[in-house]
């Protein structure tokens, strides 16, 4: 690929393994798989004659946002607009019906390891610290709906004494049980209940505290936009970006929540619990 310069390219070529080259001038002195350009920024006349002419002679020309998403997996906000809308909502009926069945296949045939395993969590959270083995807490869910979540504590009862805030690395909060559980994400099994009820799914954008949610709204623009789908106990965002902290994290994590709105399907979901079962067994991203 070759791109005519401009900003939003240059944030392309950042991207790990982005392998495109910026033209110097409006001539190609060799075949190319494509063009790429930024339509958001107005071009020079050579340049715009040169785009043309690309086209005619059949030389497949992209949108530098599509190549950005090709490369990141994410959809950059700076080039959302409410046109993207329908786009990113998409028709996917069938899938959410059958993603649907999956779900509680899924969650019934875990049954027989995930009962004796959430036994054995329980009695070992009782053991290391005062207060009940679950935690339940509000959460945003499909079409801003809240519900009530619900995993193994992991905190010490007082840790949300002050307000809710994001977890820091070796948060004192956290218990002793609490560390291991977290590391493996063993703290989310009991969300099975959750998708079981139809609340979340397997696979979809991370449930945010409703405090949270309603600050992000504020502060990033389409952050609304990740709630048109279930939420989900692994993500697309999750597998990518770890644990996010303040609003710049979460912005890089919405721009993958609104990539998997964009693209989710089957292909999709499989990759992201290979990722899953990566992210759990090496612990990356806990905190």
């Amino acid at each position: 690929l070759v791109a005519i310069p401009s900003s939003t390219i240059n944030h392309v070529r950042a991207l790990p393994d982005a392998n495109l080259t910026v033209l110097r001038t409006p001539v190609l002195e060799h075949p190319v798989d494509g063009v790429v350009v930024d339509p958001n920024e107005p071009l020079q006349p050579e340049w715009q004659k040169f785009l043309v002419e690309c086209a005619v002679s059949g030389v497949p020309v992209y949108h530098a946002a599509a190549i950005y998403e090709a490369y990141s997996g994410r959809i950059p906000l700076t080039h959302m607009s409410e046109r993207s809308i329908p786009e990113i909502l998409g028709r996917r009926k069938t899938y959410r019906i059958v993603k649907r069945v999956l779900d509680v296949l899924l969650v019934v045939a875990s049954t027989p390891v995930a009962l004796p395993l959430s036994l054995l969590v329980a009695f070992l959270i009782k053991l290391d610290s005062p207060g009940p083995a679950l935690y339940w807490q509000e959460r945003v869910g499909e079409r801003g709906r809240p519900f009530r979540m619900v995993k193994f504590r992991s905190m010490c009862l007082d840790a949300e004494k002050d307000g809710p805030r994001f977890a820091a690395s070796d948060d004192p909060r956290v218990t002793r049980v609490g560390r291991i559980l977290r590391r493996f994400r063993l703290d989310e099994i009991p969300q099975l209940w959750n998708v079981l009820k139809g609340e979340m799914s397997l696979i979809g954008p991370r449930p945010e505290q409703v405090a949270f949610a309603q600050e992000f709204e504020q502060k990033l623009p389409y952050y609304a936009w990740r709630h048109v789908v279930k939420p989900g106990i692994t993500g697309w965002a999750q597998v990518h970006d770890g644990y996010a902290v303040g609003i710049e994290d979460t912005r890089r994590k919405l721009e993958y929540d609104l990539y998997y709105v964009k693209h989710m399907s089957f292909w999709l979901d499989l990759s992201i619990l290979i990722r899953t079962v990566g992210t759990v067994v090496t612990g990356n991203g806990a905190r």
